[in-house]
C-alpha cells in the first residue's frame, strides 16, 4: 500500500506542472481573444489550437465547447440584428455540434422560438428541425 501512494504522489506530482502549462496556455489565449478579437478570427484559432491539443481529451472538449457556446452567442447577436438566417445556421451547428452540452439545451430554445419568430414575419429558412 505505501509503495502505491508514493507512486501515486510521484505522478501528481509530474503531471501536475503539465496540467497548469496547459491551462496557463488557454488563459492566454482566452484574454487575448476576448480583447479585441472578431467572431471569424476567434473560431480559425480555436480551430487551430484544436489541432495542437488533439491528443488531449479535455483540450478537445474545452475547444469544442468554446465554439459551440460563440455559435449560440452569434445566434443570439443575429436575432437581435434581425438576421433570422444567419442565426438559423449558428443554431443549427450548436445543436448538432452540443452534443450533451448545456448550451446545446438552450440552441434548441431559441431555435424553437426563432422557428415560431419565422413563421409569425413569414420567413421561414427551415423546418425547425435539426438531425442530432
Amino acid at each position: 500500500m505505501p509503495d502505491v501512494l508514493l507512486k501515486l504522489f510521484i505522478l501528481i506530482v509530474i503531471t501536475f506542472p503539465i496540467n497548469i502549462w496547459i491551462s496557463w496556455d488557454f488563459m492566454s489565449l482566452n484574454m487575448i481573444l476576448n480583447q479585441e478579437c472578431d467572431p471569424v478570427t476567434y473560431v480559425q484559432v480555436m480551430c487551430l489550437l484544436e489541432k495542437v491539443h488533439k491528443r488531449k481529451r479535455s483540450a478537445g472538449y474545452t475547444v469544442k465547447l468554446q465554439k459551440v457556446v460563440s455559435a449560440v452567442c452569434l445566434a443570439d447577436v443575429d436575432i437581435a440584428c434581425n438576421e433570422l438566417k444567419n442565426a438559423r445556421t449558428h443554431l443549427e451547428y450548436a445543436i448538432r455540434e452540443g452534443g450533451t452540452f448545456y448550451v446545446a439545451e438552450d440552441a434548441r430554445r431559441m431555435l424553437a422560438e426563432l422557428t415560431q419568430k419565422e413563421r409569425v414575419e413569414g420567413t421561414d429558412y427551415g423546418d425547425g428541425t435539426v438531425e442530432n
